[in-house]
């Protein structure tokens, strides 16, 4: 038998180099959702305020190099920004080689573009808005700070608004029908946002509040408030009116003037309007997110949203990772990365970030009609005013069933991304129990395949269950490669996926609450016997089969699952150590066949 057992791993390892040779040639687009079901896009519903074109939701590289390879970086497409005097040198001459030649490059290689367009880059003695329009008669605002000149379009100006509402008709008229072009960004204050000056130097601030006074005669903030907001308004209302209904136009709402309530004010108007929403600074738990992410939690559903951020906003992967989680929170079209989250000085191919890019990849723009999955990140703010709660795509965890208010954890060791954040039960507080409900509008009442993903801490050697709402009640399931109907822990202090393939989900409802499925974090007979730590949950409706090959459950065929095969090699129906769930070609035996089965699946993952 040792003979033979030594016959089988030879054999093993030769499927392995096999599987990891074709798995190189394929690894540029793997995806972290936990499911083997595939996506199609085709004839996926999209968003009503998306138009009936192809906007291709996603990843986009802030200031892209067209040549970059997406297969490599994994971004759907490249953006680039550019200055209005480039584009119109003289008026009523346009410099379209520009941006066509971008738009070009980028869609040779397979790349959808977005663009954007300054009139006011902060850059000391520039005059980003072009020297004609000065000449027209548009006063530009001089600011000295820090020994240096700048100067500031007067944004409200009447000159100004006819010369730049002229160059957008242009503009408008030259790309709306441009299948190249994804989306627009629109250009308000400096560097394409919602300010008019670089709010640190305020003795530039306050020389637009001066310019302001003495063109109308104002005297306090909330009459420069208005008046600010009343032209962002204008000049977005000017792109949405050049580019028409279906080219996505985004203002970058967030930054203010001087009052909080401008954003408000002008993200109704876009709302109203058709008009996205482009937040430029998503973190991974924003100090002030309860506030500065309003006008995207508000108004997801009726207008594009995207995001914007860079490295020293999202220093390491693991804010990376959460900062496309609180992205996603509002259901976000588009991401725009810089450059330096994708490659740098020191490391050209950030490859840590790619798990990230991925997953934003796949749930961007998707609606509940086409979503893969549902789920939700179990997390709380670490930040006085920061954003409260779980991240939700449609999928909820209730603290206030009985028995299910859960303790928000930071840092759970290891720091991994999933550790960073995550809640765990409190049985010594009486509440072992960890509840879930599905959004109606994506699952409800119907006896069907439904695939449920756990993410969860390893550690001590305690068991836990997942409960669920069954057309028969509520009933344990039994997480795929194992024949109990619960999780048993190993303590290995890794996190660990375990998932569930229910075949007579209800989920209407049916569990204290009003909740769809419940983790018990006691054993099987009820005694308390530890917490569980929960990272993250996803369900899927008609989800394919378990994972081929998945021995140990964690949702990929590696190393473990072959020694795990091999160690029950030779056994048979009723010895000791025959395993059923091993036994992957169900003939009453673990042999030749069923390791070359685990060798051959080598690389897959969920």
């Amino acid at each position: 038998m040792q003979n033979r057992r030594y016959f089988a791993i030879i054999l093993a390892c030769s499927f392995l180099l096999l599987a990891v040779a074709a798995l190189g040639t394929s690894v540029a687009r793997a995806t972290i959702r936990p499911s083997t079901q595939t996506v199609a896009d085709e004839g996926a519903v999209a968003p009503a305020f998306l138009g009936t074109g192809d906007h291709h939701p996603g990843v986009y590289v802030f200031y892209d190099s067209p040549g970059d390879d997406p297969a490599v970086f994994h971004n759907v497409g490249g953006h680039r920004s550019y200055k209005w005097y480039q584009l119109e040198p003289a008026e009523g001459t346009y410099r379209w080689d520009k941006t066509d030649g971008f738009l070009r490059d980028e869609a040779a290689n397979g790349k959808p573009a977005a663009l954007g367009l300054q009139t006011y880059a902060g850059i000391p003695g520039e005059y980003t808005t072009p020297q004609w329009v000065i000449n027209a008669g548009m006063q530009p605002i001089e600011c000295y700070s820090g020994g240096q000149t700048y100067h500031i379009p007067r944004y409200w100006d009447p000159v100004y608004l006819q010369k730049y509402g002229d160059f957008i008709a242009a503009y408008g008229a030259r790309y709306r029908n441009d299948s190249r072009l994804a989306w627009v960004q629109i250009g308000v204050g400096i560097w394409e946002e919602t300010q008019p000056a670089y709010p640190s130097r305020q003795e530039c601030v306050q020389a637009v509040k001066n310019a302001m006074d003495a063109d109308f005669g104002f005297t306090n903030d909330t009459q420069r408030s208005m008046k600010w907001v009343e032209t962002v308004e204008t000049i977005a209302q000017m792109y949405r009116n050049a580019f028409g209904p279906d080219k996505p136009v985004l203002l970058q709402n967030a930054p203010k003037f001087i009052n909080g309530w401008e954003g408000d004010e002008w993200g109704r108007y876009a709302a109203d309007h058709g008009i996205g929403l482009k937040h430029n600074g998503l973190l991974a738990d924003h100090p002030g997110g309860n506030g500065t992410y309003h006008s995207a939690e508000l108004y997801w559903d009726r207008v594009p949203i995207g995001f914007e951020s860079y490295s020293n906003y999202l220093p390491t992967s693991n804010d990376v990772y959460w900062a496309v989680l609180a992205g996603l929170d509002k259901h976000a079209d588009y991401f725009n990365f810089a450059r330096d989250l994708f490659y740098n000085s020191t490391q050209y191919d950030l490859t840590v970030n790619r798990e990230a890019f991925d997953y934003a990849n796949l749930y961007a723009g998707r609606v509940l009609t086409n979503t893969p999955d549902v789920w939700v990140a179990l997390r709380e703010t670490e930040q006085p005013w920061g954003e409260p709660g779980n991240f939700n795509f449609w999928l909820y965890q209730k603290d206030n069933a009985p028995g299910g208010r859960t303790v928000a954890v930071s840092d759970a060791h290891p720091s991994a991304k999933e550790g960073r954040y995550c809640r765990r039960t409190d049985q010594a507080t009486g509440n072992p129990y960890m509840y879930f409900d599905v959004d109606n509008d994506y699952l409800f009442g119907a006896s069907q395949l439904v695939t449920i993903t756990v993410t969860y801490f390893n550690w001590n050697n305690d068991r836990w269950e997942l409960l669920y709402d069954s057309n028969s009640g509520e009933k344990a399931a039994t997480p795929v490669g194992s024949s109990n109907a619960w999780v048993q822990k190993g303590n290995d202090y890794t996190w660990k996926k375990a998932v569930f393939v229910i075949p007579d989900g209800r989920f209407a409802d049916g569990l204290s609450s009003y909740t769809d499925f419940r983790i018990d974090s006691r054993s099987p007979s009820g005694s308390p016997d530890g917490d569980e730590y929960i990272q993250m949950v996803h369900v899927e409706k008609g989800s394919a089969p378990p994972l081929v090959g998945d021995l140990d459950g964690d949702c990929d065929v590696d190393s473990t699952d072959l020694n795990r095969i091999l160690a029950t090699w030779g056994s048979v129906t009723g010895d000791g150590q025959y395993q059923a769930a091993y036994d992957l070609v169900s003939d009453g035996k673990i042999d030749l066949l069923d390791v070359m089965t685990v060798a051959a699946n080598v690389g897959q993952h969920c």
